[in-house]
């Protein structure tokens, strides 16, 4: 009887798991992410930085690095799923398609797949351990064919195939992967089973029947014909000859389909097999119309809500049975709180979002605030370089940073999608552009530059769309040519292959043709409306008088376009070691400052790297390095991804010279630039903040903590950072004056904010913003928090902002925090201190101690709070700060339609929570540009 009450207790947990399970890969499918689910692989903290994650994503995708983990849904035996965003893309062009009929080549299959539902189709990428197969099949075989239709395949670093399937198949395989061990063909276990969307056209098997057969006569015999498809081919092993035979042959096939994507019409695979590979001709598509539809739940009258994507482990944790027995089965259905009622009546077909305001879901007192006025820009302006030569990048980007004032701007370099896709000119100052140029982005930069925009052509073969009236000659390539301009005279630099007008070396052009450029040009706008350029000669070359410089501007508006046949982004030193290189840098400076409106300055020195103190109880520092002994070598020195931590216990010993590389650190000592006093004074915490390690001038806080579990609460300060780093590949400008520090947390993936990592950047920003509105006198000033992790002054000029870099050690996230806020330094935009100082009753200035010491205080408290199930408490609160009020998100779906939509909250995990004109409730989130997250946003496709 007991044996009966508990097949049933099971029973219906795995029912009801699977029910689960189903409605999330339903949910997920539609909100344009992915589903993955993996096998752990050996820790290697440098592969993931989070949230960041690039070990979860499949390394064949070809957006990998924009992979984003939204949540952890489940973790069990060495096994996660968990939701990625963007919706992970695999380009099948060097797969090849498998074979209609079935047989044994690439894997034994049994013809037609599993039947599938035709408004659920998907595709699905499946990884298996082919170089460690034991060549054995076992109890542990999974044919895929019972899951769906197997399309394409490839054998590299693993065995993949892509299968097409249907959100019930799926809920079945996944299930049985995440709770025991599956292996197709000769023990090849599976590692990954992964959503993706398919581009390309698979390469097909030419003359298959000349493949060799590896597998065992025994195998092809009556006996496996007898198999029950269950037990197919279960129990029968292939010997060490078949089996590496067998491995030479799949990458035989896939080195051959990669020649044929080179441009070979077909090739043979060799091998001993006649069979050949020709490219497809037909994309990889599915046999029927993919139409995610999420379950209608609300009934008529009620509100259309459906919250993000919430940890399964979450809603099993009342229902899972415990590995000493089953789960009790519950008595009474009881009814749902507010936070576990999830329904859905309809999604929009949504995609991304522009212009962005949010407001609060609940009712939060007004906060009185002083309103704050500043001059001052509301961002850094940023700086663009576009080149299709990482070399020219490089020397670009060296010579912005030499010549512009330090601190002032953030330089990135662009790429051609960001430029067609990102919203990138509403903060761009100057964007540069570095020889050849797409034709498909000459229209972006034109109506940048029609839009008020400032543009630097470093010899760009944009000259001919913006002046197209201009004559062009040859000249011989990188010649040095002495030119003139402004002040500086007969200066020899490297020009460019191309000649603003006919030249008279070249006999071909008669010199009729040879004359003046025009004064002025008409160019036609993306609407085919005219615009007038004037142009303006600024240097001309010395022998022919041939215009080296030249000034486009927008008449009646203030864009303007430089264009240098002049190789000002190259030192001389590479091609002539007697130039000088001071004459290209004050030209550059002066191009810059004269003509296209930016701050330059003499590049003064970096500041010289010093040595870091360790601060804390004596015994709190002892037992810290007690931790660390085992991973130290024998001069104390503790080897991170970036960065080398050598700590200096010896008194009255010199230390080491601190570098970009190498940071000393001082146990025993203390700086004389941090008044320890006010920090412990100020500190009320139990753990956060209680060690510190500071330092005057560091590479970048993030370094110090990067690649190493070291403990929870541990924060690194710096004064200055030489490179700071912020979201994604963005930069973080670190001046004097800006209050810094990055922050070890250690977080359980069993606890809330360890399933709902991506609210950590929500509670830290609240943290700093609390602390400092908190304090007596200080309470009327206007800080604002804009989605997702931005401090700002009022509406009006970013002070600061934070990111979070995350790395799963088994059962711990330990996640780094960074964050930057602009303290006493009034550029590039404003500070707290100016903001304190217009206040009524003249409160003294925040000294840099007592901010970070009341910020870690406030911190752990809003962490308890969270842990402990008050986090609508903190999202109370979070909302008081909340920038935008009452607005509303345009949302652009995949093929151009768009719909208005209202920001009502953050859901569960921090996305934006909207709700669509038809009264739907979903979540929103970053599309991965790096200017604005805020523009861009997507949301689910679903009918």
């Amino acid at each position: 009887m007991l044996l009966t009450l508990y097949y049933v207790a099971a029973t219906w947990v795995q029912s009801w798991r699977l029910s689960a399970m189903r409605a999330r890969i339903t949910q997920l499918l539609g909100c344009q992410g992915s589903l993955v689910l993996y096998k752990e692989p050996p820790a290697d903290p440098s592969e993931v930085q989070g949230p960041l994650m690039l070990g979860v994503s499949s390394s064949c995708c070809t957006n990998r690095a924009d992979a984003r983990v939204g949540d952890l849904l489940l973790y069990a035996d060495g096994k996660r799923a968990c939701s990625v965003f963007p919706e992970q893309h695999v380009d099948v062009s060097r797969w090849i398609s498998f074979r209609s009929e079935g047989g044994a080549f690439p894997i034994e299959m049994r013809g037609q797949g599993a039947e599938l539902r035709d408004d659920q189709r998907f595709h699905v990428l499946v990884e298996a351990d082919y170089l460690h197969a034991t060549s054995v099949r076992d109890s542990n075989y999974c044919q895929l064919e019972q899951f769906g239709t197997l399309r394409v395949w490839q054998a590299g670093d693993v065995f993949r195939l892509i299968l097409e399937t249907d959100v019930e198949h799926l809920t079945t395989l996944g299930s049985r992967f995440m709770t025991g061990t599956l292996s197709i063909d000769d023990g090849m276990e599976l590692v990954r089973i992964q959503s993706i969307k398919v581009e390309g056209r698979p390469c097909l098997m030419l003359h298959t029947e000349s493949i060799p057969v590896t597998r065992s006569p025994a195998r092809q015999g009556e006996e496996a014909a007898q198999r029950s498809p269950g037990e197919w081919r279960v129990g029968v092993q292939m010997s060490p000859v078949q089996w590496r035979s067998h491995l030479e042959l799949l990458q035989s096939f896939t080195q051959a389909a990669k020649r044929v994507t080179c441009g070979e019409e077909q090739v043979l695979v060799g091998g001993h097999t006649s069979a050949a590979l020709v490219a497809g001709t037909q994309p990889l598509g599915l046999h029927s119309p993919t139409v995610i539809a999420v379950p209608e739940a609300a009934g008529p009258h009620e509100e259309k809500s459906i919250d993000s994507f919430y940890s399964l482990t979450e809603e099993m944790d009342d229902e899972m049975p415990t590995k000493n027995g089953p789960s009790p089965i519950p008595e009474e259905e009881q009814p749902a709180s507010p936070r576990e009622s999830k329904s859905s009546d309809s999604f929009c077909s949504l995609g991304s979002a522009s212009t962005v305001s949010v407001t609060s879901h609940c009712k939060v007192p007004p906060r009185q605030v002083r309103a704050f006025s500043s001059s001052a820009s509301t961002k850094p302006p940023n700086v663009l370089v576009y080149s299709e030569s990482s070399v020219a990048l490089d020397n670009a980007r060296t010579v912005l940073h030499a010549t512009l004032q330090p601190d002032r701007y953030t330089i990135y370099p662009v790429s051609q999608g960001a430029l067609l896709q990102a919203p990138w000119a509403e903060h761009t100052a100057l964007l540069v552009v570095c020889g050849s140029l797409a034709a498909a982005l000459a229209p972006a930069v034109l109506g940048f530059l029609l839009r008020g925009g400032r543009v630097l052509c470093l010899c760009s073969d944009l000259l001919s769309v913006m002046l197209p009236a201009f004559h062009t000659a040859e000249v011989r390539e990188r010649e040095l040519v002495r030119f003139s301009y402004a002040r500086w005279h007969q200066v020899r630099l490297l020009h460019h292959i191309f000649c603003y007008q006919a030249s008279p070396a070249r006999s071909r052009f008669s010199p009729k043709e040879a004359q003046q450029p025009p004064t002025s040009v008409q160019v036609q706008d993306a609407e085919g409306h005219a615009h007038t350029l004037r142009v303006q000669v600024l240097g001309a070359e010395e022998t022919w008088h041939t215009p080296s410089l030249l000034l486009a501007s927008v008449s009646g508006g203030e864009g303007c376009v430089v264009f240098s046949q002049v190789h000002l982004e190259v030192d001389p030193a590479e091609y002539d070691a007697e130039e000088s290189n001071t004459a290209r840098l004050e030209i550059l400076a002066d191009l810059l400052s004269t003509h296209l409106g930016l701050v330059c300055s003499t590049r003064v020195e970096l500041p010289a790297y010093t040595p870091g103190y360790f601060l804390g109880r004596h015994e709190a520092k002892l037992q810290f390095l007690v931790s660390l002994k085992s991973r130290l070598e024998h001069d104390n020195t503790l080897q991170l991804t970036r960065l080398s931590l050598q700590f200096c216990t010896a008194k009255g010993v010199e230390s080491p010279r601190a570098t970009a590389a190498l940071l000393p650190i001082l146990v025993h000592a203390c700086p004389t630039n941090f008044s320890t006093i006010e920090y412990f004074d100020s500190l009320q915490s139990e753990v956060l903040g209680r060690l510190v390690i500071f330092s005057q001038v560091m590479s970048s806080s993030m370094d110090v903590l990067t690649g190493a579990r070291l403990q929870h609460g541990l924060a690194v300060v710096p004064c200055v950072q030489t490179r700071g780093a912020g979201r994604g590949d963005n930069v973080w400008l670190s001046p004097e004056g800006c209050a810094m520090f990055s922050l070890q947390l250690h977080l359980p993936l069993a606890s809330y904010l360890g399933q709902h990592i991506s609210l950590l950047q929500h509670v830290v920003a609240l943290a700093l913003v609390t602390s400092v509105c908190g304090l007596p006198g200080y309470d009327a000033l206007d800080l604002r928090l804009k989605w997702p992790n931005d401090v700002y002054a009022g509406s009006s000029a970013k002070l600061g902002g934070l990111v979070v870099h995350t790395v799963l050690e088994g059962a711990t996230a330990v996640c780094n925090v960074g964050l930057g806020v602009n303290l006493d330094n009034r550029t590039p935009t404003t500070c707290i201190n100016e903001m304190v100082a217009q206040l009524d009753g003249c409160p003294p200035p925040l000294s840099r101690e007592r901010l970070l010491a009341l910020t870690f205080t406030q911190l752990e408290v809003l962490l308890n709070a969270v842990q402990t199930g008050q986090v609508q408490h903190v999202l109370d609160q979070y909302y008081s700060f909340w920038l935008h009020t009452d607005a509303e998100i345009t949302v652009v779906g995949p093929r151009g339609s768009s719909q208005k939509a209202t920001v009502i909250g953050v859901d569960d995990f921090g996305f934006l929570k909207v709700r669509g004109q038809d009264g739907a409730i979903f979540s929103v989130h970053p599309d991965g540009n790096s200017f604005d997250m805020l523009q861009g946003l997507v949301a689910p496709t679903i009918k």
